[in-house]
């Protein structure tokens, strides 16, 4: 299927860069960047985005508050090696830290259930 896409990609906009989206990432951008022939530097990989909207979701329901409110974000590759970076989760004008205890920003395999995309 990637090939098929990045194909038409290549034949209908061939100065274009190429932002991969899917899942498994790191497998998705790589065989976009062979298929399609672009330097490494047109072919880019975004998983981070997701990720992080899953982790303000998983904060906001630990602590009880809206989503809207929570903003973070995670460092690494989709899976174990992904870092999230607890300091730079504004609360609005506050560290989550005052708001939510750190044992509350582990989540439970239920609040990951809840938070996991359908397929």
């Amino acid at each position: 299927m990637v090939k098929a896409v990045v194909e038409q990609i290549v034949k209908h906009s061939p100065n274009c860069i190429i932002i991969v989206v899917t899942n498994p990432l790191d497998a998705m951008a790589q065989a976009a960047l062979k298929v399609s022939g672009f330097p490494k530097n047109r072919v880019l990989g975004m998983a981070g985005v997701l990720d992080s909207a899953r982790m303000s979701s998983f904060v906001a329901m630990e602590c009880k508050v809206s989503v809207e409110n929570v903003h973070s974000f995670v460092l690494g590759g989709h899976g174990d090696d992904m870092v999230p970076c607890r300091g730079t989760r504004p609360w609005r004008e506050f560290p989550s830290p005052i708001f939510c205890p750190r044992n509350a920003l582990r989540p439970s395999s239920s609040a990951r259930a809840k938070a996991a995309p359908k397929s």
